[in-house]
């Protein structure tokens, strides 16, 4: 990409607190390569940079790119055939969605978040179908997509090895169905190959393969330790059904997709309640205490590797 100034009555730089911003009237930001060099005053950087096109005018204001702080997927469910229902019956109706090209519905999504003014984006991912090589060919389209298009990406595969499809082991729910259910059932779960076991030398090879640089350890059981050592917080499904709610049991852990918020006994001990340093997505959220500050860790351009978190 030539590099071009662009200028605007007003460029919002960076927050100066929760509720307030700095901003540069009649500003101007300097690109190289899709790379933001330098910001300042249009006229300044203008008179410094001589051979450099201007774009923009001074009817305009240029905010800072956006962030998705929580995107899954480009096609919808609805797109792709599963109606908007109650979540059980909605992950009932997601097992006829159409198969797609994940790098083609990445870059479909991405497209459109970049015309929103979106430039960073948190892509969660779900179950991918197949065991770890499967599951890292997988994330790695994803990745690559973002990769391809210069979007900033922080990427986390969802940690799922139970419940499924209800609030309810997978085997038990299987034989409670009538005989001429179950085999439909069972080869629906036989397609995720993924135990629990699997997801630390998962990450370690995400880690290793898209973000070589950072020397992270992450055994699932010592998730914590992990988001501690990144310095990041944990972003995790909440509870979305009065079943889901209703049926929690000692095995669900928090950071499983649509399971419960945090395992018994942790957080602050009331239901619903995310423990200190976790997101919560989805459901009715509830005014609680902010964790403390973390400082985000992110590509800093389409020439860096994304970042990885789990």
């Amino acid at each position: 990409m030539p590099s071009s100034i662009i200028r605007a009555r007003t460029v919002v730089t960076e927050p100066a607190d929760r509720r307030n911003w700095r901003q540069i009237e009649d500003g101007a930001a300097l690109q190289h390569d899709g790379v933001i060099a330098e910001i300042g005053p249009a006229d300044e950087l203008i008179a410094k940079h001589p051979g450099v096109p201007v774009l923009g005018s001074t009817h305009k204001v240029m905010l800072p790119g956006f962030v998705n702080a929580h995107h899954h997927i480009g096609l919808t469910p609805m797109q792709l055939g599963s109606p908007d229902m109650p979540l059980e019956l909605w992950f009932v109706t997601r097992l006829v969605m159409r198969r797609i090209d994940l790098y083609l519905d990445t870059l479909y999504s991405a497209f459109e978040m970049i015309a929103s003014g979106i430039t960073t984006v948190q892509h969660l991912h779900g179950w991918v179908p197949g065991g770890p090589e499967a599951v890292e060919a997988g994330a790695g389209e994803v990745i690559r997509a973002y990769e391809d298009i210069g979007m900033r990406v922080s990427y986390s595969f969802a940690v799922r090895d139970q419940n499924r499809l209800v609030y309810r082991n997978d085997k038990e729910f299987t034989a409670s169905l009538p005989a001429e259910l179950r085999p439909a059932l069972e080869r629906h779960f036989a397609r995720f190959g993924l135990s629990l076991a699997d997801y630390g030398p998962l990450f370690e090879h995400l880690r290793a393969t898209h973000l070589p640089q950072l020397q992270l350890e992450s055994p699932i059981a010592q998730r914590d330790r992990t988001a501690q050592h990144v310095r990041e917080t944990r972003h995790q499904h909440r509870d979305r059904s009065r079943r889901g709610r209703d049926q929690r049991r000692p095995r669900h852990v928090a950071g499983n997709a649509h399971g419960v918020t945090h395992a018994p006994g942790s957080g602050d001990g009331r239901r619903g309640h995310p423990e200190p340093g976790s997101g919560i997505a989805h459901g009715d959220h509830q005014a609680v205490p902010r964790p403390p500050p973390s400082a985000a860790i992110s590509a800093p351009s389409r020439s860096a590797r994304p970042p990885i978190s789990c």
